[in-house]
């Protein structure tokens, strides 16, 4: 879990009305990191860049129901909607290149945050959910739809580069 920084020093969040390019050379480094480790390593790797909000961009799609977290009672805002629609990226070398990832037509609940929670209680067996929203989250794991690491993606990318999603 990387979390970019937003006040002090060198800002390197993507939050809207900042300057982007630290945040791109943020996700650039990581990614070389990743990709320039040990090679067995980037071959079981899966990173995923999760953003918090939408940017302000205007979103044409209401939040649906969701399970509230818990039962307790938070009045007004009982927790019992989904928010607006945030992006994510995930790459990986086991992801098809080009892949938009959608939940299946009439699934029962979207992909949201906390599916990242049900990838990892599910991808390391972790246990119980740690409450009934991630219960009936979706978790990732459609996405790794290629049986061999084949899509190992640039060696290097460089902050600003996005020729690395026609992969």
């Amino acid at each position: 879990m990387i979390e970019p920084a937003y006040y002090l020093g060198a800002k390197n969040d993507q939050h809207p009305s900042k300057y982007i390019g630290p945040g791109e050379e943020l996700i650039a480094t990581v990614y070389n990191a990743l990709r320039s480790g040990p090679r067995p390593q980037w071959l079981s790797t899966m990173l995923i860049i999760l953003y918090d909000e939408h940017g302000g961009t205007y979103d044409h799609v209401p939040p649906p129901q969701a399970v509230p977290p818990d039962s307790i009672s938070t009045s007004p805002f009982n927790f019992d909607r989904y928010g607006v629609r945030v992006p994510a990226v995930i790459v990986s070398p086991y992801i098809q290149p080009q892949t938009v990832l959608r939940p299946p037509v009439g699934a029962p609940f979207p992909f949201d945050h906390t599916s990242v929670l049900a990838t990892l209680r599910k991808r390391f067996t972790l246990g119980a959910p740690l409450t009934k929203r991630d219960e009936v989250a979706p978790d990732l794991e459609s996405v790794l739809s290629l049986e061999q690491p084949t899509n190992l993606g640039p060696e290097r990318l460089s902050a600003g580069d996005a020729s690395w999603f026609a992969r």
